[in-house]
């Protein structure tokens, strides 16, 4: 086991990481022997300028013939993630912790996982719901209806969680950059969800395909993001009354998520990568103050 080499400053380490990603979504692996044995600065490690730079971080440690998974978002916050959980697949395949099939324990859950020979790997989700207790929303279950919010122009769409909590918008065109950076982060920030939301901007392209843009809560616009995927699908099959595969294109690439019906466990189709692995040795994190005042 890889273990961190502490240095004399206690502030000083020696960090092996891996760096992986799933349709554009990347994240900094780490073993949670390390991860526990001194907790690293998450900001400061998926920093794109200082640190090593990701959307978030993975945490993993093998248990028998299962996987344990946890991930946290950018600023710190600890979250279920789709596109982590078919990261942490490859990575446990590519080490040879497992054998196909195989459950990863995420967030609650035990997830099948099956990597097909083709490298495709498939990912069982738990059904979703419109539930406001467990989204949670202080606003009553939201279902293909205007959205309360106080900031102009009407927006039509659902809230869902699909082990973390998505506000799906049905919108004519994707926005522009003005609009998607403005009224994407008063979204996620309405009163009316006190643990903050996802927000996935939706355009129907067909019945069965979708394509949308991402804005995730503690993170900011992803290429990817694999629950958020799967809320738009399972949304989409509620709204045109039937199950079946649904494409949902994002800026990274596209996932394929198949279910019976929106409220039946869906399967999540898609690719993950290792990009790189390194070691960051001898650093020294900043001080929040000095992080914040950039």
């Amino acid at each position: 086991m890889i273990r961190l080499e502490r240095g004399t400053d206690p502030q000083t380490l020696s960090l092996p990481f891996w760096k992986v990603e799933s349709i554009g979504n990347d994240f900094v692996l780490m073993l949670e022997a390390d991860f526990n044995e001194f907790l690293p600065d998450i900001p400061f490690l998926c920093d794109r300028k200082f640190g090593i730079g990701s959307d978030g971080i993975l945490v993993v440690r093998r248990e028998g013939e299962k996987v344990v998974l946890r991930m946290f978002n950018s600023d710190g916050s600890e979250d279920f993630c789709g596109n982590g959980i078919r990261c942490a697949a490859h990575f446990a395949r590519v080490q040879e912790w497992i054998k196909d099939p195989f459950i990863i324990v995420h967030g609650g859950q035990e997830i099948p996982i099956h990597v097909l020979e083709d490298g495709l790997i498939t990912t069982e989700l738990g059904p979703a719901t419109y539930d406001p207790q467990i989204i949670p929303t202080t606003a009553g279950e939201l279902f293909d209806t205007i959205i309360p919010w106080s900031g102009g122009a009407d927006l039509r769409g659902s809230v869902l969680s699909t082990g973390s909590a998505h506000l799906v918008l049905q919108v004519d065109e994707l926005p522009e950059d003005d609009v998607f950076f403005e009224v994407s982060p008063q979204l996620e920030n309405l009163a009316i969800f006190p643990e903050r939301v996802s927000v996935m901007w939706a355009k129907m392209e067909s019945s069965d395909h979708v394509r949308i843009r991402i804005w995730e809560r503690g993170v900011g616009e992803t290429l990817g993001c694999g629950t958020g995927a799967t809320a738009t699908a399972l949304d989409v099959m509620r709204r045109r009354g039937f199950g079946g595969a649904v494409r949902v294109e994002s800026k990274g690439g596209h996932l394929t998520i198949q279910a019976e019906q929106w409220d039946a466990r869906p399967t999540l189709i898609g690719r993950a990568h290792v990009r790189f692995s390194g070691n960051l040795r001898h650093f020294v994190m900043p001080s929040r103050t000095t992080m914040q005042s950039r």
